[in-house]
């Protein structure tokens, strides 16, 4: 089993690519980036009746978006 706490996006991600490896996993709790109001990836977490969608894309299917990631900079 692979669960969470509160994190973002990127950790719901390598959570889900981990679980997607291992043989033995046969459940997750993924969920904490679902408590966020917003995330800072590009391409948020997709879930499709209750699965996480890994897309195929490189790394861990998505980046950070760097305008919003500014927008959120303390000075």
């Amino acid at each position: 089993m692979i669960g969470s706490m509160i994190e973002s996006g990127i950790g719901t991600l390598f959570g889900a690519h981990i679980a997607a490896t291992l043989p033995n996993v046969f459940s997750t709790e993924l969920c904490g980036t679902l408590l966020l109001a917003q995330d800072l990836l590009a391409d948020p977490v997709r879930i499709d009746n209750g699965a996480i969608v890994l897309n195929g894309k490189p790394g861990l299917g998505s980046e950070i978006d760097l305008d919003l990631l500014e927008r959120h900079r303390v000075r």
